[in-house]
């Protein structure tokens, strides 16, 4: 797949963004994939030498500019507090820099904070948070927490965990909270918590990141409680939150998705061929397409 082409894909022949990512890019005051991220190679990077991830982080990208478009989207209302759910932390690494106005991440967090800001005005709060099935604080402190009887009491329960901690565990420290100001401010929206939905004390904890803006207004036991009603009614995983279950159940590859990944194992197989072979290959390639547009092999 050629980036640039798929660059071309977020805008209309105006300039006027019509995806998600699309809509991210104008807002930040950028144009092309590979300025909104230095993991999307651009045009001119030798197939060879391009991260051969960046489908993965494209796709990463296009649910942070999805959650965005729906954050910021002038259009929306909301009948009433809402809690909107990431699968994921609020935390990424994925986003460039600006050399005029900083770190993207950021920017796009001041953005989404003066969306909500005016539905605050007219009454309404919406909440940010991230849930992740797997956290290496976690899977560090497990048994420690076990032995000395932290969130072993009989009903639901949650904590904060200190930046420190944090720290102590990422790889890369700004992926963890820090001071004000620092390395983590242009990569970290959250504060980690950890949480048990469930009454016994062998209920599953999952870690949580509360968008930071919650956590200085002091909102986080409403937060908490808005989750708790959600996981308690979690099928067929007991205590996880419903809202992340159905949204699993619906995620698939389809359409672009697959595309994508077709024309990059296609590509992948092409260089080691001499030329007739490539032919052939692209020949089946064209003869694959045509069938799906008929409605064949549509399984």
């Amino acid at each position: 797949m050629d980036v640039e082409v798929l660059n071309q894909r977020h805008f209309a022949g105006s300039g006027e963004p019509q995806t998600p990512i699309g809509r991210l890019m104008v807002d930040l005051g950028i144009s092309a994939l590979w300025d909104l991220s230095p993991m999307i190679p651009d045009p001119h990077t030798p197939p060879d030498r391009r991260n051969r991830r960046w489908l993965q982080d494209y796709r990463d990208l296009g649910e942070w500019a999805v959650l965005y478009d729906f954050l910021t989207d002038t259009r929306r209302t909301f009948a009433t507090h809402t809690l909107v759910v990431r699968d994921g932390f609020l935390r990424s690494k994925l986003f460039a820099q600006d050399p005029r106005n900083g770190y993207l991440f950021a920017q796009m967090w001041e953005r989404i904070r003066q969306s909500l800001e005016r539905h605050r005005a007219t009454g309404r709060r919406i909440y940010v948070v991230g849930i992740a099935k797997r956290s290496r604080v976690l899977d560090r402190y497990r048994i420690a927490m076990l032995l000395e009887g932290v969130m072993m009491q009989p009903s639901p329960c949650y904590m904060r965990i200190p930046a420190e901690l944090e720290r102590r565990v990422y790889r890369w420290e700004e992926f963890a909270p820090g001071e004000e100001g620092g390395e983590s401010q242009k990569f970290v929206a959250g504060a980690l918590f950890l949480a048990r939905f469930g009454s016994s004390p062998y209920d599953p904890i999952w870690a949580v990141d509360i968008w930071e803006e919650h956590v200085n207004r002091r909102e986080v036991d409403e937060i908490f409680g808005f989750l708790l009603g959600d996981a308690q009614a979690g099928f067929p995983r007991p205590f996880y939150p419903l809202c992340l279950q159905q949204a699993h159940e619906q995620a698939h590859l389809a359409g672009l998705d697959v595309e994508l990944l077709q024309d990059l194992i296609l590509e992948g197989i092409q260089q080691p061929l001499r030329p007739e072979q490539r032919q052939v290959l692209e020949a089946f390639r064209i003869l694959a397409g045509s069938g799906k547009e008929r409605g064949y092999g549509a399984g």
